[in-house]
């Protein structure tokens, strides 16, 4: 997940129903993403995101208020296969 905010949150919640290993990057996070890496429950890298974050993933989820990050997670997730949504 590239994105902490109230999207973003939407999406790792419905993830973590599913039983999903969930890592999301961002510099800025809302309270609730705050918590749940806090517990464990997931992992919240507070930075910028890296083309290198996507090495690994299943699905790679864009959801940032901005486009250009948004489409450059994209990129990256195509250009290493990897399944991507974006929010925008």
């Amino acid at each position: 997940m590239v994105g902490a905010g109230l999207i973003g949150l939407e999406k790792v919640e419905s993830l973590l129903r599913c039983g999903a290993l969930i890592r999301v990057v961002a510099p800025h996070a809302v309270a609730r993403v705050q918590e749940l890496s806090a517990h464990g429950q997931i992992i919240w890298l507070a930075r910028e995101y890296e083309p290198a974050d996507a090495l690994g993933c299943d699905l790679v989820i864009a959801a940032t208020n901005d486009r250009e990050v948004n489409q450059a997670v994209f990129e990256e997730a195509r250009n290493q296969h990897i399944l991507c949504n974006t929010a925008d």
